[in-house]
């Protein structure tokens, strides 16, 4: 489908026409106006090779009628200049000159410049996908031309907002306007619009999918462009003969179709009309179930399409190509083919959301303007509102001054407070969180285990299973429950305090350490300062200790372990026993403990120290900062 089917309407537009003789000379033109108009008619030529030449030359008859204080002039060319603008995509540029404009033809008092200009702001804003505005102004256009009776600007603007109403969904009120468009078009009046208008109205037809009524009128628009020898129309036209025919499953019919329309892509020569040309008729051997031929079409629409990455485009000719290669029973080039359409359709919807985000800044910042530039009608107003503009930024200075420093005071003190709410808010989400977590795992994962030990326990006792696999069980439940506690002790918000974890180390250490009949020495510290520790903190400072008695339990053959705390600036916990001490080479060889040990002590940003005796037993001690910490 040809890129943006609507705009093939003609939109409203200023320019005059083109079939006046250049004039050679512009130093032989002795009247301004003359002049202007000369250098308008020059850039009217140049568009059709090179917009940038053509802007050139509009942009030098605008500066030369500002000078010459020529109104009608000046709002000529920046008609001209808005197009280019608009083709280039240079819509905000566009937009402005264009309010620019309506404030400049308020000046003329002339019903028919207004509403030109009008229609102009209307026609940016259809670009700038904001329809509701273009609606807007191209109303306000209407009236001005109802009221002057101007047919051939009427018949425009029914056109025009035929094209916006289906952008919002209004189908009917596009139906009512594009028919009061082709009615004028046929008693004479913007004939140059009638076939684009015709286009309009079976393209409207087709939104709600009735086919049949909108092929008569492309076939009709078809042959009066034929007549007329617009070749771009024609293109246009057979595309979107080549889509509804589609539609019908009228697929016996698409071939010669395809070919006409390739035929007026090639007269046309863009890129993207040579790929729409290829397409169609790939397309039209597919479903005629001429697979050979439809591949060989399709890689030379996908060639055109390539050379100016048309991403929609090139999006469809992927997934035409994965079906023709499933319907070959090529699977692996039917699923590549399939993915590069999904990529590029994600790429789409990628650039659709920037687009977007863009498009709602540059109507933030468009509006603004506006708003401004509506009462700017005269020039004198203009002159008056800068001359208040430089007392107002004097006064606002001032006051503004005043104004900031009250305000940022306030905004610091409301900023306090509201950090201090977020704070005590985000705390209690947290300490509900945790206690959710905790008594989750106490009711629904800890009740579980239990289970499955207590039934372990009875099985245990059955004749014809293993006991050693039930003490496996047994042994395995009573772990998890275990690291199950110690995990719900940590996220208890009440043991964050340092003594609540001295406290937790000395009661599981003591009882892990007598049920291995071994003696148990630990005397808490006096004096323990106000410090908190975040549950991740307290586990890890925990597993430490526990991880060193254990060790000491299993390897030292130790009959007293003991753990001594010391608290400065930071926490110092020493685990020592009075075994044989530990042989470093296996140590180096089973390092997994070791390794565990290092990532708790450097996720503390602590430090570790191991001192080893075959007479004294081995000592461990880690350093654990407390900065920050102290409440």
């Amino acid at each position: 489908m040809v890129k943006n089917k609507w705009f093939f309407l003609l939109i409203f537009g200023i320019c005059y026409a083109q079939n006046n003789k250049i004039i050679n000379s512009e130093s032989s033109l002795k009247n301004d106006s003359l002049k202007i108009k000369s250098l308008l008619k020059i850039g009217q030529k140049f568009e059709e090779k090179s917009n940038d030449s053509a802007l050139y030359y509009y942009l030098k008859a605008n500066n030369l009628a500002k000078n010459t204080r020529w109104i009608e002039g000046e709002l000529s060319s920046i008609s001209n200049i808005t197009a280019i603008y608009n083709i280039e995509g240079q819509y905000n540029k566009s937009l402005q000159l264009n309010l620019y404009s309506v404030a400049l033809a308020k000046k003329t008092n002339d019903y028919l410049w207004i509403g030109r200009c009008l229609a102009n702001v209307g026609t940016t804003y259809i670009y700038l996908n904001n329809y509701q505005k273009a609606i807007e102004y191209n109303l306000k256009a209407l009236k001005l031309f109802e009221k002057s009776n101007n047919k051939d600007f009427l018949a425009r603007m029914y056109a025009n907002l035929a094209i916006i109403y289906p952008r919002i969904e209004q189908y009917q009120k596009a139906l009512l306007y594009i028919d009061k468009a082709i009615l004028l078009n046929e008693k004479g009046f913007a004939t140059d619009n009638y076939i684009a208008s015709l286009n309009t109205k079976a393209n409207i037809l087709c939104y709600l999918k009735k086919y049949n009524e909108a092929m008569p009128l492309y076939l009709k628009g078809l042959e009066t462009a034929k007549k007329q020898g617009d070749k771009y129309q024609l293109a246009v036209f057979s595309n979107n003969i080549l889509d509804t025919y589609k539609l019908l499953g009228k697929y016996s019919k698409m071939i010669s179709v395809a070919q006409n329309h390739f035929n007026y892509c090639k007269d046309y020569g863009t890129n993207e009309m040579y790929s729409s040309g290829y397409k169609g008729l790939a397309e039209a051997y597919f479903y005629n179930k001429k697979n050979q031929e439809a591949q060989v079409f399709a890689d030379k629409s996908l060639h055109y399409a390539l050379k100016d990455t048309i991403l929609e485009e090139m999006k469809f000719i992927y997934e035409l190509k994965s079906k023709i290669s499933f319907s070959l029973g090529d699977l692996k080039n039917g699923n590549y083919f399939f993915d590069k359409a999904k990529s590029i359709d994600s790429q789409l919807v990628n650039d659709d959301i920037i687009k977007n985000t863009q498009e709602l800044e540059a109507k933030y910042e468009t509006e603004k303007k506006e708003l401004k530039i509506k009462n700017l009608t005269h020039e004198s107003e203009i002159q008056k509102y800068k001359s208040k503009q430089k007392l107002w930024i004097i006064f606002s200075l001032i006051i503004g001054i005043i104004g900031i420093t009250i305000f940022t005071y306030l905004q610091y003190k409301n900023y306090q407070n509201k950090k201090k709410f977020i704070l005590q808010e985000k705390q209690l989400a947290i300490a509900e969180e945790r206690i959710r977590i905790a008594n989750d795992m106490h009711d629904d994962v800890g009740a579980g285990l239990s289970r499955i030990r207590y039934i372990s326990t009875i099985l245990k006792n059955n004749e014809g299973i293993k006991n050693s696999e039930i003490e496996k069980i047994i042994s395995l439940s009573d772990e998890a429950v275990e690291k199950m506690n110690e995990i719900i002790w940590a996220l208890n918000q009440g043991n964050q305090k340092l003594d609540e974890l001295i406290y937790y180390i000395r009661s599981q250490c003591s009882e892990m350490v007598h049920n291995a009949s071994i003696e148990f020495i630990c005397e808490p510290p006096t004096n323990i300062p106000n410090v908190i520790f975040g549950w991740k903190e307290n586990r890890n400072t925990y597993l430490l200790a526990k991880e060193a008695v254990n060790n000491a339990i299993k390897h030292s053959k130790a009959t007293i372990i003991s753990i001594h705390f010391e608290i400065s600036n930071d926490l110092k916990i020493t685990i020592s026993d009075n075994g044989i001490g530990y042989n470093p080479e296996k140590i180096r060889k089973g390092s997994n403990g070791l390794k565990n040990f290092n990532k708790r002590i450097e996720t503390l940003e602590g430090s570790l120290n191991i001192t080893n005796s075959t007479d004294n037993g081995v000592t461990v001690s880690f350093t654990i900062p407390l900065h920050n910490k102290f409440r």
